[in-house]
């Protein structure tokens, strides 16, 4: 599904346009970036009844509030979230929209912010040089609302650093969070973010390998097809991208299970390409198609992929796409 929009937009101006779009078309869970987050969104999404998850912006009051009350919690070993290095808990809140009332789960999670805390430090201590060294264009840097400016001139008098300020940033990071529509643990939910990402490659071959980054359509008719046979190519990459981490078994002579890992294992994508590259389509003079260059190691690939049907016999709609073009297709 997509949709096109005037213009340069921000996330959220097309939230109330494609909110119902969701709802009408999709019914598992929709995962978003923190360019959709925001009371309003979330009102919207619960309104449809949308299952969705979106990260947070950690600096909103709305997650503040939950930081503070979990804080202290977050130190237990219990909060541990096995393979992501990280704790994490989950703090139910409700929404008011009008007269109605609506339940939205906060998850709220911290990562050691040590590396994060010596990057701010050692950025202050950057910006103390520059002072010293009488840099006239402290003045204007962000970093001085870090410090209380002295009086007199630049570099004269050192610089005092305003905790009121720096220490809550201090406090802050390693934080971060996600917020959900529908009930779920912290992590569930955070398992369940990072098919974002997945979503994000897409995107990425959908601009560099198809080269729909910019669009040189000069009509809409020409937009949506292009962008039509551009979601079509995702479609079968992502196909195959699922194909290339699915694992198998295999009963052997003597009763046992062997198991075989997923092609990912031992091919890229790129590489998987390369691969299939020698294949060739043959038209026979008698109107025959036949396949060639199907080495032995392909047919191990697409048993380990589970797709083995078009090296026994092409589909029919390849079939009379060639025969058509070649003027022996017959009804």
């Amino acid at each position: 599904m997509f949709r096109i929009y005037p213009g340069n937009m921000n996330d959220l101006s097309t939230v109330k346009d494609f909110i119902p779009q969701i709802k009408e078309r999709m019914n598992n869970t929709s995962v978003l970036d923190r360019g959709y987050y925001s009371i309003e969104f979330l009102r919207l999404a619960c309104k449809f009844k949308v299952k969705l998850i979106v990260a947070a912006k950690v600096e909103d009051k709305f997650i503040q509030d939950a930081i503070s009350e979990v804080r202290d919690s977050l130190k237990s070993d219990n909060c541990f979230m096995t393979g992501h290095n990280c704790r994490g808990i989950t703090v139910a809140r409700k929404i008011q929209d009008g007269d109605e009332q609506y339940n939205v789960w906060l998850h709220v999670y911290r990562r050691n912010p040590d590396r994060e805390i010596n990057d701010f430090n050692q950025s202050l201590k950057n910006f103390i040089e520059r002072w010293d060294n009488h840099d006239k264009t402290v003045d204007y840097a962000p970093e001085m609302k870090f410090f209380i400016r002295p009086e007199g001139n630049i570099g004269e008098k050192p610089l005092v650093e305003n905790t009121a300020v720096t220490q809550p940033i201090r406090d802050n990071y390693g934080f971060f969070s996600s917020v959900s529509t529908y009930e779920t643990n912290a992590f569930d939910a955070i398992n369940e973010y990072p098919n974002r990402d997945c979503i994000e490659k897409s995107f990425k071959f959908v601009k560099t390998d198809l080269g729909l980054d910019v669009n040189r359509g000069h009509s809409p008719s020409t937009i949506r097809f292009r962008l039509l046979i551009g979601m079509l190519a995702i479609t079968v990459e992502n196909c195959i991208r699922s194909a290339m981490r699915l694992g198998s078994t295999v009963e052997q002579k003597n009763g046992k299970t062997r198991y075989i890992e997923p092609v990912a294992h031992s091919y890229s994508y790129n590489k998987l390409k390369d691969a299939f590259s020698h294949i060739e389509l043959h038209c026979n003079a008698d109107g025959t198609t036949s396949i060639s260059g199907i080495t032995s190691k392909i047919k191990d690939i697409c048993s380990r992929m589970k797709m083995t049907n078009f090296l026994e016999k092409l589909p029919d709609y390849v079939q009379n796409s060639v025969l058509k073009k070649i003027g022996i297709f017959k009804k």
